[in-house]
């Protein structure tokens, strides 16, 4: 990587509870550091799923965004250069495969909309390297591990897209869907009428909201498709929201339980277009790949 990209933002948040309890309140932090994300991989998992789906689709293919085709064998091979004690294979996968149809789907968003985006340099990639390999996992490559590149990168384009994202107003849906999703995570038990005020004034909602909508209308356009075998399957008594990039968390103002994903843009499954049975003939992104699933 190297240099500016023509082509190609996430709106972390925090939701502030007061008292360490149940209740929400008006003061929010945006820009949830990117070692956080980085360091869920190694802690507790990127996403909340279950174990991985069978194989079921198009042999090789594990993606396709437009006429980019992100393969099996590319997305193994990430796969295979990260370990640790407490983090599962299924993890690594979907945090990958996750990243990679991001950074492609921002690839194009960006360039229809000219906006710039930067790759992640060196220097800075050897410091999450080390912050990363600090919480217990094992890179291969260090810096130039594809799976910390792909991190990095995704999470850069991110920053970029949201500081240029057009501003949508919530509708109640999207609060009530912010509201579900924070009940889900634990960060309040209070009923959605009481908590409504201070949901639509989180720092950023508007932002967030809009780059969602934009990108989701992205993803249609450029028919974003992933393999069943990389989205989550359904856990009873978890909710199903598909694979996603998150577009907006908040967390309790004590950081207890991590960050909650409230906002997400779906890439396959739940809220997503339908899964890779057959792709179109593209390009691959990676090596060819003529493994059977």
């Amino acid at each position: 990587m190297g240099g500016v990209r023509e082509l190609r933002a996430r709106n972390d948040g925090e939701l502030a509870l007061r008292g360490g309890t149940d209740v929400i309140e008006d003061g929010v932090t945006r820009g949830t550091p990117r070692r956080r994300r980085l360091a869920a991989v190694a802690a507790v998992g990127l996403l909340a799923g279950g174990v991985l789906a069978g194989c079921r689709s198009e042999p090789g293919a594990a993606v396709f965004v437009g006429n980019t085709r992100i393969t099996n064998q590319q997305i193994d091979s990430g796969a295979n250069s990260i370990s640790g004690p407490s983090t599962s294979r299924d993890t690594i996968l979907e945090a990958y495969v996750t990243d990679l149809t991001f950074i492609a789907l921002a690839d194009r968003y960006a360039a229809d909309h000219q906006i710039t985006l930067k790759d992640v340099q060196p220097a800075e990639l050897a410091q999450e390297a080390q912050q990363i390999q600090a919480s217990g996992l094992t890179l291969t490559g260090g810096a130039t591990n594809p799976v910390l590149k792909a991190l990095s990168q995704a999470s850069s384009d991110f920053q970029a897209l949201i500081q240029a994202a057009p501003t949508a107003a919530p509708t109640d849906a999207d609060l009530m869907e912010i509201y579900n999703r924070a009940k889900a995570g634990g960060l309040t038990t209070d009923t959605f009428e009481h908590d409504r005020a201070a949901i639509a004034q989180i720092q950023g909602i508007g932002q967030a909201i809009g780059l969602r909508n934009e990108l989701a209308k992205s993803a249609q356009k450029y028919a974003v498709k992933v393999n069943p075998r990389y989205l989550p399957t359904p856990v009873a008594g978890q909710s199903d929201n598909g694979l996603e990039y998150p577009i907006l968390q908040l967390q309790s103002q004590q950081g207890a339980g991590g960050a909650v994903t409230v906002l997400g843009l779906p890439l396959g499954g739940a809220g997503a277009s339908p899964a890779v049975v057959s792709g179109p003939n593209a390009p691959d992104s990676g090596t060819t790949d003529n493994t059977a699933p």
